[in-house]
């Protein structure tokens, strides 16, 4: 049995090669979002069990694989001068334009930890401006501990040179402050008593991949069926 036999036309080169070409990168797409969402499901899974657990001192040592957006409590000194400047939160806050801010602890036993204390709008960003985020006596915070971050895709490279950031990557903080950071950050848990504004974590993410994962397969299906009709009407 011949091709045209088998489907009922003779296959054009050019649609062919198209359509097959297409057809990879749609399916590789919808397998992506597959893959994305079975990865969103676990992460929820687990922010949801571990803000369940009660709140702890944070350890000499930090199990990243177990303690991973576990609620802690930590007491240090912010390391104002070193102030970092992530920006974001306009759609988490319902706001214009502004800036989480991030500053170095320093723990009674010289660790340094990056805490991401909360947001302000671009207004405010200069310290002058909100003297009362300017701490300098010994604190004490609760917040939850993060990993690193990686960059996003569609988001821009860290403008380390102008202290400009778009995502939290450790190492590269460790790099711009010239001294040793922990592996882990720390997302500052609700406070009312400061003007920065913070959310606690939540499993309430965003997860829509399953809709894209079936947009990006159904289009792959229906361009099998718009190959097929079109050799159809025109060879027939």
């Amino acid at each position: 049995m011949n091709i045209k036999n088998f489907l009922g036309f003779r296959p054009k080169l050019l649609p062919t090669i198209f359509t097959v070409l297409a057809m990879i990168v749609l399916l590789s797409l919808s397998f992506w979002q597959f893959k994305r969402l079975i990865w969103k499901n676990e992460l929820i899974n687990v922010i949801e069990k571990q803000i369940q657990l009660p709140s702890i001192n944070l350890p000499d040592k930090v199990d990243m694989d177990n303690m991973v957006y576990r609620k802690v409590s930590l007491k240090g000194r912010f390391m104002n001068d070193y102030e970092m400047y992530l920006y974001g939160g306009s759609r988490q806050f319902k706001g214009g334009n502004g800036f989480f801010i991030l500053t170095p602890m320093l723990l009674k036993d010289n660790r340094i930890v990056i805490v991401n204390r909360g947001w302000i709008d671009e207004k405010r960003r200069d310290p002058e401006k909100r003297p009362e985020t300017i701490i300098s006596e010994l604190t004490e915070i609760e917040g939850y501990i993060m990993p690193s971050e990686n960059r996003p895709l569609y988001v821009h490279d860290n403008q380390i040179k102008i202290n400009l950031w778009f995502y939290i990557d450790l190492l590269e903080i460790e790099g711009h402050l010239n001294r040793p950071v922990e592996n882990y950050y720390i997302l500052a848990k609700t406070n009312k008593e400061t003007s920065l504004k913070t959310k606690d974590l939540s499993p309430n993410i965003r997860n829509n991949h399953l809709g894209y994962a079936l947009i990006w397969l159904f289009s792959a299906i229906a361009l099998g069926f718009i190959y097929v009709y079109y050799h159809k009407k025109y060879n027939n």
